[in-house]
């Protein structure tokens, strides 16, 4: 056995943080595909973007055949309904899109349709196209913890009570970052990430329920599969 230092680094890669409105360049998208410890198959979105020493690519997952399906529940004798998979994927792909080529995305907004899961690598493939002369902006990005302490986007898709219909509540995406903020208790997850270890962190999707709407699970994690 042969002791040597030929491929070590003398440094720990460095990390974007979490609840940061950090500045990023935009350098393209692809299909991720892989299994899950479970045998299940998955197919994903991933957004590639490079700050000051580090990559950050967040993944938008395939909905399953029950996609469109809303998980419903109740606490403390509070019924409440998130947003499924498809509405997930819908307003924050819209997100992206209206922010990294707007003009793209007005041209795409009513004239395409993708039939999920099956067309998926298709779906991919034409944002792929639709973005790739935006490789190289420059934006900025808001991230939150997920139950490790590790940077993640926010989860922003929710549902109004009233009417029943999902929207984008926040953005995580700016060419400025004028329009990022915390919420109130963002701001109380970014003290307690301070203070605490990152395995006694709650995850973004536990936050306490909004009278007028009731936030999505949002984007998973390859250990949530």
């Amino acid at each position: 056995m042969n002791f040597n230092l030929t491929n070590t680094t003398g440094a720990a890669s460095a990390h974007i943080k979490a609840y940061e409105i950090s500045k990023v360049t935009f350098e393209g998208i692809e299909l991720k595909t892989g299994t899950s410890k479970n045998g299940r198959d998955w197919k994903a979105l991933q957004l590639n973007f490079k700050g000051d020493g580090w990559t950050f690519e967040p993944m938008f997952f395939c909905p399953g055949e029950d996609g469109e399906n809303r998980v419903t529940g109740e606490t403390d004798g509070r019924k409440w309904e998130l947003p499924s998979a498809m509405e997930d994927l819908m307003h924050n792909v819209g997100h992206f899109m209206h922010i990294i080529a707007p003009e793209n995305f007005e041209k795409l907004k009513g004239k395409i349709s993708f039939e999920l899961p099956k067309e998926f690598d298709k779906l991919v493939e034409i944002l792929k196209k639709a973005t790739e002369k935006s490789i190289g902006k420059e934006l900025f990005i808001k991230t939150v913890a997920n139950n490790q302490g590790f940077a993640n986007l926010p989860h922003v898709v929710k549902i109004n009570s009233k009417s029943g219909e999902s929207f984008l509540g926040s953005n995580w995406l700016s060419v400025d970052g004028k329009d990022l903020s915390f919420t109130a208790n963002e701001l109380k997850k970014k003290a307690a990430l301070a203070s605490m270890k990152p395995s006694s962190m709650k995850d973004d999707d536990e936050d306490d329920l909004e009278d007028d709407t009731i936030e999505t699970s949002g984007i998973l994690s390859i250990e949530d599969l």
